[in-house]
């Protein structure tokens, strides 16, 4: 054989010897890009949870940061509004019964805007929330009653002044009795819930010499025209000797409770 056949042996052997390893090296770039592939696509897949669990993150702050702010602003209406129903209680032209109404509607709304802050959390914030509401509504409650107890001795004092001597003389009597129950209120150094003046609670009982400074007051009460006061104003005219609620107290726990909720708020928001 020549030198001309050896050499095309040669290269049909070469030829032959370099399909697989080519195919083999094509298999290796090929399994090169899946893997380069898979690695992409795994980094978009985790970028994407990054920039979805960021936006609802974000989402989240921005829902908890709209309850928090409507119910602080609620429970600075109900006590601004309060703080102005003490103002105008003895102004005739303000309607008593309107504002205290406005307010209970408040004290409703801001009970609603709790409910949201408690869905949303967390609970340090929910736990500040609840005692700034208690601290807010117990100010107010107890404001609305002593300005609805002075409004009813202002009414009786008035009575007084302009009835005839037969009516004066019985009106007259029920001041008496009620300064009574005040004084042994006072010397009993009774300091009990005065609901439950119109009662005898088991675990709040009155004093005797109370009970029967009570009893005294609404037995005059029953001698007066039906039309005189309503069940309502004479609940109030007896809690009004009985009231003794510190009113500085009830305003500090209140801003006490605001800075302890916009402290736990702030946390939270960042």
């Amino acid at each position: 054989m020549d030198l001309q056949g050896v050499g095309a042996i040669a290269a049909a052997a070469a030829a032959m010897i370099s399909v697989p390893v080519n195919v083999r090296l094509a298999r290796l770039q090929m399994r090169g890009d899946v893997q380069t592939a898979e690695a992409a696509y795994r980094a978009a897949v985790d970028a994407a949870k990054e920039q979805g669990s960021a936006a609802h993150t974000q989402w989240r702050r921005s829902v908890q940061r709209d309850a928090y702010s409507a119910f602080l602003l609620s429970s600075t209406q109900v006590q601004v509004k309060t703080e102005a129903l003490m103002a105008a209680m003895f102004d005739a032209s303000v309607d008593l019964s309107t504002a205290i109404a406005a307010l209970h509607h408040l004290r409703e709304e801001l009970k609603a805007k709790l409910v949201v802050v408690e869905l949303e959390g967390p609970d340090p914030v929910v736990g500040a929330a609840r005692t700034l509401s208690s601290a807010v509504i117990l100010m107010s409650d107890s404001r609305e009653e002593y300005v609805a107890s002075q409004h009813t001795r202002a009414k009786l004092d008035e009575l007084v002044r302009e009835s005839d001597s037969a009516s004066r003389g019985l009106l007259s009597s029920v001041q008496s009795a009620l300064s009574g129950l005040s004084s042994a209120i006072a010397l009993c150094n009774w300091h009990g819930d005065w609901r439950t003046l119109l009662g005898n609670s088991r675990t709040n009982p009155l004093p005797e010499e109370v009970r029967s400074a009570v009893a005294r007051v609404q037995q005059f009460l029953l001698h007066l025209p039906r039309e005189t006061f309503t069940q309502d104003e004479q609940f109030h005219l007896i809690a009004s000797a009985a009231r003794s609620g510190n009113f500085v107290e009830e305003k500090r726990e209140y801003l006490r409770g605001k800075e302890e909720f916009i402290r736990a708020a702030r946390a939270t928001l960042g």
